[in-house]
């Protein structure tokens, strides 16, 4: 399941433009009764928050204390931690249960992308970080290299324990299961690599990718859709992710300033509202058209929704009535979340995040 999120404060002056048609909320959380939240525990430690969830309901995330910090994967109601020495983060999952993440030995610091396979943790040289796996074990990440008195970093892709560099300078976002990647280049060209070859869309960024190829990103503040060698451009606006189904999610302002999640398809483009508030961010989209995210509700308090069918509605918390967020959904039902605030940002445990949460869908 690939998941994107960004820092609320992406949000910048966006005006919303073409066509829209405005969606339901509901801030009673009625209508979300049926989904039941579970606290996913903590390890032991203080800050918790959740990265990506597969289909087969296993989850990943990463836990913290003030000094040091593990990965972890949930299934079934038990948490096993992942990582050794100070610091460590798990990221990413695939279908097969291939892990992705950070580490770092007890005796040095220096983080390391790795893997976990079976049980066993594969280390990734050089000093790393990464993005993302598909379903065939390709890892795209990046990997560091010096700058200055500090480090830059260049996209790269791990594939049977091997490296190879992509696009030098550029940055590499997404990754199918066909072993493309979208990105774009240190020129400001929105490109898709593969097998060595590099397809130029044109000027942007490309931010996502799906199954059949069709690519989501974003040019001076436009959002657009690059499918069958064409360009749509959907309007002013902040490109979040795309499926299967060729359906668009992302986040845009309103003729009101305020800033609000949409769904575009088949040249539609949907306000999916808010909970109350004066905005919404979605964050991942499933291949039925629902999605995940965060907003505002009435009385200024921060809740997780999820959009299907036309309404939003509001995620219980495991806690009490106190701010979540969803993350990520897979297709049977399973959506994750995290009580970090709007601008925690992802992997970020350090931050304020005090419980991790999945929630189910009950059976009538």
């Amino acid at each position: 399941m690939r998941v994107v999120a960004l820092l609320l404060g992406a949000g910048a002056a966006f005006l919303a433009g073409g066509t829209a048609v405005a969606g339901s909320s509901s801030d009673a959380g009625v209508s979300g009764s049926r989904w039941v939240a579970t606290d996913l525990g903590d390890l032991g430690r203080t800050r918790v928050t959740v990265d990506d969830i597969n289909d087969r309901g296993q989850v990943v995330g990463g836990s913290r204390t003030k000094n040091a910090s593990h990965g972890f994967v949930w299934q079934k109601g038990s948490m096993r931690g992942l990582g050794q020495g100070p610091y460590a983060s798990a990221e990413g999952i695939n279908e097969r249960g291939q892990i992705i993440g950070t580490s770092s030995s007890a005796s040095d610091r220096e983080q390391h992308a790795v893997t976990w396979e079976n049980g066993k943790m594969i280390d990734l040289p050089p000093r790393g970080s990464v993005t993302a796996i598909n379903e065939r074990g390709q890892i795209l990440g990046y990997r560091y290299v010096p700058l200055g008195n500090g480090f830059g970093s260049t996209p790269v892709i791990w594939e049977n324990g091997k490296m190879r560099d992509l696009l030098a300078g550029g940055d590499a976002n997404a990754i199918n299961n066909r072993g493309q990647v979208v990105g774009g280049t240190k020129d400001g060209r929105a490109v898709v690599w593969q097998s060595e070859n590099i397809t130029d869309l044109g000027p942007g960024v490309a931010m996502d990718i799906n199954e059949r190829g069709q690519v989501v990103g974003e040019r001076d503040e436009h959002v657009l859709v690059w499918r069958n060698g064409t360009t749509i451009d959907l309007g002013l606006g902040t490109p979040i992710a795309i499926n299967d189904r060729g359906q668009v999610t992302g986040f845009r302002l309103t003729p009101t300033g305020d800033m609000h999640a949409f769904l575009w398809q088949n040249g539609t483009m949907t306000d999916l509202g808010t909970l109350g508030g004066k905005w919404s961010m979605p964050t991942a989209i499933s291949n039925r058209g629902q999605i995940v995210g965060y907003s505002l509700g009435k009385s200024g308090e921060q809740h997780a929704f999820l959009w299907q069918n036309g309404t939003m509605i509001k995620l219980g918390s495991p806690k009490g009535n106190v701010r979540t967020r969803a993350i990520a959904i897979n297709e049977h039902d399973q959506i994750i979340g995290d009580n970090c605030f709007a601008d925690c940002g992802r992997r970020a445990p350090r931050f304020t995040s005090k419980f991790a949460v999945i929630w189910t869908l009950r059976q009538s």
